[in-house]
């Protein structure tokens, strides 16, 4: 048995998703259930004294009869919620707050209070309430139409459709980007930060998807609304794409204070076109570490322009490359070590010392493959990681085995790559285009 539940988006500790905006949520539907809680009692009653009206079908089923059909449209709860025989627009609304039983309402607050508080890194409350009941109400009224049931006054009800809403939004806003989540496994549990990919919402939408076919027939599988699970989160998708084109909220952009700090950036009388967008990055960094998309962008301008950065650029940006981001983007952390090594710039010292040896060897075997001049900026690299760990002994061995194994993958590896432990480093003027001279320079 695996579980896997999302906790939050990988953000900083400061942009962590609010506790209030779920608790509010889901102190108004505690309030809606104890409201509607005389009219629940009073619906109760009513169905037990549909007894009477049961008969058998032809097909041996049980059928309510003309005269049972007649009597169901007068129950109570028909007064707060809709029904495929009798709904109206106020019903429709006031269904997302009310739940037919104490464990049903149970079973939805923990997913309402889930639902607003993942939300809540990215819109306000007020937003994150009107997709719960646009979209609650949309997957309601689709299932209150669509669905075949034993008689057309049965109500629908639940805030279950409003969640997958707000399930959907959430998807849309953190596609790009990694969701921590709590896993338990028999012998291990922990948290672990993911993509948020689409496959993560694909089983449970593909499961609802066809427990959902089953509610366009009379004979249905269970009494829990898949149609409206579904057509909910279609519609919060939509409704959160929407709302990303009217505030022209950028791809690369995480969270609500990236964005609300975007909207403030004024384009400089002197726009340089490599300083002033890396200081942008960089600050947007600055409230999101864990902001990817923009990584690229400024990881793409310190490769292409590294001899223009001044040094604490340099040293600002690999403070970014850290082991996680190494190990999903190999070949971006790759890129920036091989542009800053051929420019005969400096890696910072402290960079070297803080990444680890698992890191070095993912970053290693792309510079093997990078064309003529990826050996020797190999040998470079190896060589200042080395002398950033003086203390020799478990680490040295651990190199002269990296360059043994790393030396199959380039074609003449062995010459080229043999002395890239002897703690030398090629004088800065050396041509790495010829192998020759690399190596006697080494």
């Amino acid at each position: 048995m695996i579980l896997l539940v999302p906790t939050a988006p990988e953000v900083p500790r400061a942009r962590l998703p609010k506790l209030w905006p779920g608790l509010l949520l889901t102190l108004i539907l505690a309030i809606s259930f104890l409201e509607a809680n005389d009219i629940l009692k009073a619906d109760y009653e009513f169905l037990n004294d549909l007894t009477p009206w049961l008969v058998a079908g032809p097909n041996g089923d049980i059928i309510l009869s003309p005269e049972g059909q007649e009597h169901l449209r007068r129950r109570p709860l028909l007064k707060i919620s809709p029904a495929k025989g009798d709904w109206d627009l106020r019903r429709l609304l006031f269904a997302n707050f009310i739940h037919g039983s104490i464990w049903h309402l149970a079973f939805n607050l923990i997913g309402a209070f889930a639902g607003a508080r993942l939300c809540s890194t990215f819109i306000p409350f007020g937003v994150t309430l009107s997709i719960y009941v646009l979209g609650g109400s949309i997957g309601l009224l689709t299932s209150v139409l669509l669905s075949s049931q034993m008689s057309e006054y049965i109500p629908h009800l639940g805030s279950s459709a409003g969640i997958f809403a707000l399930m959907g939004a959430y998807y849309v806003y953190n596609f790009r980007f990694r969701t921590k989540y709590f896993f338990w496994f028999p012998s291990r549990r922990g948290k672990i930060a993911l993509r948020t990919s689409w496959f993560f919402f694909f089983d449970v939408i593909l499961l609802e998807i066809i427990l959902s076919s089953a509610q366009l027939f009379p004979g249905r599988l269970d009494i829990v609304d898949h149609l409206a699970h579904v057509v909910g989160f279609a519609a919060g998708v939509f409704l959160a794409l929407f709302l990303r084109l009217i505030q022209r909220w950028p791809s690369f952009l995480q969270t609500r204070a990236e964005f609300i700090y975007w909207c403030k950036i004024s384009r400089p009388k002197d726009f340089d076109g490599v300083i002033s967008p890396f200081s942008n990055w960089m600050e947007l960094l600055a409230i999101n570490c864990y902001n990817d998309q923009i990584k690229f962008k400024m990881f793409r301008i310190l490769c292409k322009h590294p001899d223009i950065l001044e040094e604490k650029h340099i040293i600002k940006a690999f403070r970014l490359l850290g082991p996680t981001y190494i190990r999903l983007n190999t070949e971006v952390a790759a890129t920036c070590v091989f542009s800053i090594l051929q420019k005969n710039r400096t890696i910072p010292p402290g960079w070297l010392k803080a990444t680890p040896y698992d890191s070095v060897i993912r970053i290693a075997r792309r510079l093997a493959l990078m064309g003529e001049e990826g050996p020797q900026i190999l040998f470079e690299f190896v060589t200042v990681y080395r002398r950033a760990h003086p203390e020799g002994g478990d680490m040295e061995r651990k190199l002269e085995l990296l360059m043994q194994k790393l030396s199959g993958l380039v074609p003449g590896g062995a010459e080229k790559l043999g002395n890239a432990t002897e703690g030398s480093t090629p004088p800065p003027n050396t041509p790495r285009t010829d192998p020759e001279k690399a190596k006697r320079a080494s």
